[in-house]
């Protein structure tokens, strides 16, 4: 398969996505596109969990920005937590985009380039493609909680210790020990010594930041996670903290 030619009229998608909350704690997905106005989209906001939070609902390109929700679970607030944020928008006739729309997507998607251009049919030379971005979104806190306290900063770095991780790329996903084991383990490599330790910092609302600091070599290094110490939620941030999960 060649491949389709790329011509100068193509759109090269793009797509930013973010979640915010409106004054009575509703959840939206926002975001800025290049997107024509008038594009509709579908978008899926997904919780991680059991059982796990589904929901779905439609929007339009409006001066290049799309605004979905207010998400909610039985007219209850959602927690802050990192959610699976889905959008995706297909250029054939079931969706009825706009003919200006077609005008830059192409029927059937056929102008669509980039990483978020998916052909609906991969093994087809003819294929249709459609519009997919999947991201990993941070909620805000709900407006009503007050700040983190000093000591709920510092017991994020205990909730992290005791962490066992999913790894992406790593079989099998779930790591085999809590994080303070395998940092204890990575840290046996031959040049790597302790340099300040343990730290831990509120980046955001409700969020912190801890940090393993130390030498690699001659080299300061550090390795970080974020942690939503209400939730107990744990997330790795950069390549030493994956190393070390």
């Amino acid at each position: 398969m060649l491949g389709r030619p790329i011509s100068s009229s193509g759109l090269n998608a793009a797509i930013e996505l973010s979640l915010q909350r409106d004054v009575n704690d509703g959840l939206h997905i926002m975001g800025e596109t290049n997107l024509p106005d008038g594009t509709k989209l579908m978008a899926t906001l997904l919780e991680p969990g059991t059982p796990r939070y589904h929901a779905q609902t439609k929007c339009v390109v409006h001066s290049r920005r799309l605004l979905l929700g207010p998400f909610s679970s039985s007219a209850k607030a959602l927690p802050q937590d990192w959610y699976q944020v889905q959008i995706c928008s297909y250029f054939n006739g079931p969706w009825k985009q706009p003919a200006h729309v077609l005008e830059m997507t192409g029927q059937g998607g056929a102008k669509l380039l980039g990483a978020f251009a998916n052909p609906v049919d991969p093994d087809l030379d003819d294929t249709e493609y459609s519009i997919e971005r999947c991201v990993e979104c941070l909620a805000p806190p709900m407006n009503s909680e007050p700040p983190l306290s000093d000591d709920e900063v510092q017991s994020a770095i205990k909730i992290l210790q005791r962490s066992v991780l999913h790894v992406e790329g790593q079989e099998p996903l779930a790591s085999s020990a809590p994080v303070i084991d395998v940092v204890e383990w990575f840290m046996c490599n031959a040049g790597l010594t302790a340099r300040d330790g343990w730290l831990a910092r509120v980046r955001t609302r409700g969020l912190v930041e801890v940090g393993y600091s130390f030498w690699d070599g001659p080299n300061p290094a550090e390795a970080l996670w974020h942690i939503i110490p209400r939730s107990r939620g744990v997330r790795y941030r950069n390549r030493y903290a994956k190393y070390m999960s």
